[in-house]
């Protein structure tokens, strides 16, 4: 089927049936369809496909940060700095590339009951390591303002790997993963709404990750 489209010098949108069902909260049972659904993804050949650049290479986060660095208040930044110390020697590309979805999160996803039907927002699409795409998975649908849910963790975990193994090297970096893809989600925060588009309240959502205690967490799997 054609689908109506409207271009705009490189701006391309595209008007799509509406789907049916309702964005998700986490739950085991919601979260045990997302990690089989993620898990099936990654398990598709990426041979013949091409390679793009992406906010989640290694390169991103050092680069992101020298631009902030003038643009952001030291208050606003020296936790962030932080963090990154803790983490900026992980590299993804050290570990299995898949193809990548980069934003599986509750609103990015549809369910009718406890079926899906239908993942959202493929924007940011490209090849990338399957364990940085899980863990954004772990943010987004085991920590809440209560902090870490292990119950919400194990559902997500068991499904996942009941389809793709991971790899004892994966499996050693998840906690790290995870404290990766949330720093460089607080960084992307600062560039768009700290700089390219202002916004204070907005600006304010890179401080998710503190709120959520992740900079305090340990998976102690």
């Amino acid at each position: 089927m054609t689908l109506p489209s409207i271009s705009r010098e490189n701006d391309i949108a595209v008007a799509m049936k509406k789907l049916p069902g309702r964005h998700p909260h986490p739950t085991k049972e919601v979260n045990k369809r997302i990690g089989s659904t993620l898990a099936l993804l990654h398990t598709l050949p990426t041979q013949a496909l091409p390679r793009k650049n992406s906010w989640l290479e290694k390169a991103f986060l050092a680069e992101a940060l020298e631009f902030v660095k003038s643009h952001v208040s030291p208050d606003d930044l020296q936790p962030v700095l932080y963090e990154y110390e803790q983490v900026r020697h992980f590299d993804p590309s050290h570990y299995p590339q898949t193809i990548f979805h980069g934003d599986l999160v509750p609103h990015n996803c549809l369910f009718e009951d406890l079926d899906l039907s239908a993942v959202l927002d493929w924007e940011e699409v490209c090849i990338g390591a399957a364990v940085q795409d899980f863990a954004v998975c772990v943010l987004n649908f085991c920590f809440s303002q209560q902090g870490f849910d292990r119950d919400l963790y194990h559902a997500l975990y068991e499904s996942y790997t009941s389809i793709r193994h991971l790899s004892k090297e994966e499996r050693s970096v998840i906690e790290r993963a995870v404290k990766y893809m949330g720093i460089t989600g607080a960084v992307a925060f600062l560039v768009q709404f700290g700089i390219q588009s202002p916004n204070e309240q907005l600006k304010a959502s890179h401080q998710f990750y503190w709120r959520l205690g992740i900079d305090q967490w340990t998976l102690q799997e």
